[in-house]
């Protein structure tokens, strides 16, 4: 049977997404496992990469360009999907073609709320200019990752396929946030100053007036890290017994006086856990069902490379270009618990 790409691709697609509930997918009507598809696509594969039952480097040589486009496809139509399932509370993802001009528009009547932007420029400088049209534009900057992928590993059976992309897809992610909490904190200096706290601990209080401020122009929510959550406590004489409940099962209270906490992802920029990617001691409040804040665009194509090192093992660059620009308004209000802070995440506002 003849390898087709378009087949494939979509295979590789399915392999990316989240695995249903009953761990079943379907597969020309038939209901099938991820490990079923995982070796289907492995036995397809291996049109590109064996002779006779065994892998041959040259025929995977002759046909390399064909697996890490297929590499690039996937990534290039699940990526910014997986960005929106997990930024897309308070951030709108699209993606437009290499070299296209990236436009947002504002919405026009926004209840007395001014707006400004903050974006993320080339060579990380970040630039905050007042919106004086009804629309504005924004550049990207392109962003790339290695990782050593010895493919005979997925080709003899020992890993699975998704374990590639979701390396690089993770790791795009992750940078997507940084990006994200760059902008954020760029974007405070133009909070009015009523809208923002910096307080040596959590002040009850004052994160009560910053979500009554909020709330205005909107239902709110509290979005922060799960570090930054567990300190959202009120006054011990009236938390009930099944407060102290839900606090025991998830860790912090997942709702905070009527209003939703989401608790945003957190993780370690190497293997020794000493470095965070986002700095705790923000504590963002959104009203809903206004303009998101965040607008996150993907450009062109996301290209994979095979690099070959003197020794020769391979390693597997990715580059993608992506932009990050946070629409903010006399809406959104901040809290930082100073006690939080970390030294080793960039900020500009003490």
């Amino acid at each position: 049977m003849a390898f087709v790409y378009a087949d494939n691709l979509a295979l590789s697609k399915a392999l990316m997404s989240k695995k249903n509930p009953s761990g079943m997918f379907s597969l020309q009507g038939k209901e099938v496992s991820y490990d079923a598809l995982d070796q289907l696509l492995r036995t397809n594969m291996q049109e590109l990469t064996h002779e006779d039952g065994k892998f041959n480097y040259y025929k995977f040589d002759e046909n390399k360009k064909t697996i890490y486009q297929l590499l690039g496809q996937t990534l290039n139509d699940v990526m910014p999907k997986n960005v929106l399932d997990m930024y897309g509370m308070f951030a709108n993802v699209q993606t437009v073609g290499q070299g296209d001009t990236i436009v947002f528009h504002k919405k026009i009547g926004e209840k007395r709320a001014k707006q400004f932007v903050t974006r993320v420029a080339m060579a990380g400088r970040y630039e905050v200019f007042e919106l004086a049209d009804e629309k504005f534009t924004m550049q990207t900057t392109a962003y790339g990752g290695a990782a050593r992928l010895p493919l005979e590993e997925f080709l003899d059976g020992r890993v699975q396929w998704a374990d590639y992309l979701n390396i690089v897809n993770e790791g795009m992610s992750e940078a997507v946030y940084k990006e994200i909490a760059k902008a954020l904190n760029a974007a405070i200096a133009k909070f009015p100053a009523t809208n923002k706290v910096s307080a040596a601990a959590f002040d009850e209080g004052q994160f009560d007036r910053l979500i009554q401020t909020v709330s205005i122009y909107g239902a709110p929510t509290i979005y922060c890290t799960l570090e930054a959550a567990m300190t959202l406590l009120p006054s011990n004489n009236w938390i009930s017994e099944s407060m102290k409940d839900e606090r025991w099962r998830n860790g912090y209270f997942t709702n905070y006086k009527g209003t939703p906490v989401v608790v945003l992802p957190q993780s370690f920029t190497d293997e020794s856990n000493t470095t965070k990617v986002i700095d705790p001691a923000y504590i963002y409040i959104f009203p809903t069902g206004n303009e998101k804040p965040i607008n996150i665009v993907f450009e062109g194509q996301t290209l994979v490379k095979e690099f070959e090192n003197r020794d020769w093992s391979t390693e597997l660059h990715t580059y993608q270009k992506f932009g990050v620009a946070v629409m903010t308004t006399n809406n959104l209000a901040v809290f930082k618990n100073t006690s939080l802070v970390i030294d080793n995440v960039p900020g500009t506002w003490n």
